[in-house]
């Protein structure tokens, strides 16, 4: 009995798949009426590509179980006479450097044309109105285009790309138009948009915040079958507050991120009476770089006298509420294992955070953000090690508009009237909006403690005690005398 069950369900499936396959067959079929005698129709398909002198197009032609496959060059036909009311299937393979822009065709009435351009087909319907004559289709295929767009630092800014002016890099654009992207220009200022179908494109920069444009933020352009257009876009820095450390540093230019500031256009700070703008930083080996126009801009801080006794004492002068951050590279480290221990007093050419001296603790980075509520000059501490002197340093400081504590850190922040301040977060590079940058070189002598060492031990003398006691006498005796010649 199971045997027989088995037999059973093994010829149902039999019988099922070959149902299917009959199925399959005659869904090829439907598409496909023999050639007869009483039927007479061909096609031609035609290639056209723009511009002229296209070749290596590839088509399918299939139509029921029938499939063909042919190369087309520009202005070539392929006919077939089929004579057959069929439904047919054209079909053109994806060519990379072309695209395909349209699909037309023409026949006698009746005939059915079904385009699929996104699919690269058009499907040919001769059955459904048994349909006779010549169809043709033309496939027309249109050559990718390209748009090139070169920036450049516009010194002059007189919108033209001038052989003394550098490309800028890594700055991002957007393409719109029948196509979309985006991208950054390479090293050489240059950014490529491919394989762009003919029609209206706008090219926009996205503008950094510390440049403006000079040729435009958007660009149109037209662009033809094939075309290649090239586009230019100009910027030029805005002039800010530069600082001029010596080179050895690599904290001063533009290109090493050093430290700049926007001028505001209300509610800014600075150091001092004057503050001066350059279109880049000017290092110089006594920090006096950017004096050079008779401008001394550097006159808002004063360092005491001596930094003697574990104390070093500045007069900064500002004129509104506002954050100081100040460094002074006044200690010599060690760069090998163990670091950051302290060699010897004077500058290195770097401003370390933490540095061990005598088993304690010290930074170069001698003030952090010290908010000043009102305009005016402070005095300032900060520690050092005691036996600080006989040295030569560097200092920066930067100095940036105090935000008021329930507003935000926005371009032209605006005191409130409770006064209540939060400060910025500002670095020894990079950009901030408002305050100065100001950088300075002092020397010191032996510190103070010394001198009074010194003093002491020629007040203990017993040469200089004789000495002075001497004149002393010397000087009671003429007194005397003169009084007895007077009498």
């Amino acid at each position: 009995m199971k045997e027989r069950v088995g037999y059973l369900f093994l010829a149902v499936i039999i019988a099922l798949s070959g149902m299917m396959i009959l199925a399959g067959v005659a869904s090829a079929s439907s598409n496909l009426e023999p050639a007869s005698p009483d039927c007479w129709n061909t096609i031609t398909i035609k290639k056209v590509t723009e511009p002229a002198g296209g070749t290596g197009f590839d088509f399918t032609i299939r139509w029921g179980s029938y499939i063909d496959s042919f190369t087309l060059n520009d202005q070539q036909t392929k006919k077939y006479t089929p004579n057959s009311h069929s439904v047919f299937t054209v079909t053109e393979a994806v060519k990379a450097d072309h695209y395909l822009k349209n699909i037309s065709c023409n026949g006698p009435t009746g005939a059915l044309f079904n385009y699929d351009l996104q699919n690269r087909r058009v499907i040919i319907d001769l059955k459904t109105n048994k349909v006779d004559g010549n169809i043709t289709c033309t496939f027309t295929n249109t050559r990718y285009g390209k748009i090139t767009v070169y920036k450049f630092e516009d010194l002059d800014n007189d919108g033209q790309w001038d052989n003394e002016e550098s490309p800028l890099s890594d700055w991002e654009f957007d393409l719109s138009g029948p196509k979309t992207g985006s991208g950054k220009t390479d090293s050489n200022g240059k950014l490529i948009f491919e394989n762009l179908i003919s029609g209206e494109y706008t090219v926009t920069e996205n503008l950094e915040d510390e440049y403006t444009s000079t040729t435009g933020l958007m660009q149109n352009v037209t662009l033809n079958p094939n075309g290649a257009e090239t586009l230019y876009f100009g910027n030029r820095r805005f002039a800010m507050d530069y600082g001029d450390l010596p080179g050895a540093y690599g904290l001063t230019l533009f290109s090493e991120s050093g430290a700049r500031h926007l001028p505001l256009e209300q509610g800014d700070v600075w150091l001092g009476t004057n503050r001066d703008v350059e279109y880049d930083g000017k290092p110089h080996n006594d920090a006096v770089g950017d004096d050079n126009d008779a401008t001394n801009d550097e006159d808002g801080v004063v360092r005491g006298a001596t930094w003697g006794g574990g104390m070093g004492v500045i007069m900064v002068t500002v004129n509104g509420p506002s954050c100081l951050m100040g460094w002074v590279d006044y200690a010599t480290v060690t760069e090998t294992l163990p670091t950051n221990l302290f060699k010897e007093f004077g500058f290195d050419y770097k401003f370390t955070d933490n540095f061990d001296k005598d088993g304690n603790s010290f930074s170069e980075k001698v003030i952090d953000n010290l908010l000043l509520t009102s305009a005016g000059t402070h005095e300032i501490t900060f520690p050092l090690p005691t036996d600080f002197g006989g040295a030569s340093v560097f200092a920066r400081f930067r100095l940036s508009p105090a935000i008021p504590a329930d507003g935000s850190e926005a371009l032209n922040p605006v005191a409130e009237n409770n006064g209540a301040y939060r400060c910025p977060s500002v670095g020894l590079t990079g950009l901030a909006h408002g305050g100065e940058v100001e950088d300075y070189v002092w020397t010191f002598g032996p510190t103070a403690i010394k001198i009074k060492q010194i003093n002491a031990v020629q007040q203990h003398s017993a040469l200089s005690f004789g000495w002075g006691l001497i004149g002393i006498l010397i000087n009671l005796s003429a007194l005397w005398f003169i009084k007895r010649r007077r009498k």
